[in-house]
């Protein structure tokens, strides 16, 4: 069993590592290290305004190209399920808040196809489906979304 992370990510290291424009290479190591409670921390924090848009962006598709990389015997069990529902569900809204304005750029599109991509396999399809139409991606369902229907 797993104990509870020893260091907790701090205000300063997020703000460091974005400052440096590694806050990418920071989410890399906590989701090899399994430092779930510290991702949440560093994803509800990247997104109060302290990092770029390119670097958030650039976090978020680090977030969920790592994930998607764990070895499977690490994702058998319910509680490591959960977390990286719940990674995903607050990747997802990271970016939300600075995409509401009209029109997008190609950029933001592709930033909100991503969003949509992270809020669709932390399992909150709605907004997914919201963002998804948002982006211009309404016209036949995304492959994860076509994947979800036929099971």
């Amino acid at each position: 069993m797993r104990e509870k992370e020893q260091l907790p990510l701090s205000p300063s290291q997020i703000k460091a590592a974005a400052t440096a424009g590694h806050l990418w290479s920071l989410t890399e190591q906590l989701v090899r290290e399994r430092r779930w409670d510290s991702m949440k921390y560093l994803l509800s924090n990247a997104s109060l305004g302290e990092v770029s848009f390119d670097e958030l962006v650039s976090t978020l598709r680090t977030l969920d190209r790592s994930l998607g990389h764990l070895p499977t015997s690490r994702l058998r069990s319910a509680k490591v399920g959960s977390h990286l529902k719940a990674l995903r569900a607050i990747a997802g809204n990271c970016l939300a808040k600075s995409l509401r304005h009209d029109p997008l750029t190609q950029k933001e599109q592709a930033a909100t196809i991503l969003d949509a991509e992270l809020l669709l396999t932390g399992g909150k399809l709605k907004e997914a489906a919201e963002l998804f139409e948002r982006a211009g991606e309404d016209d036949e369902p995304p492959m994860h979304m076509a994947c979800l229907e036929t099971s």
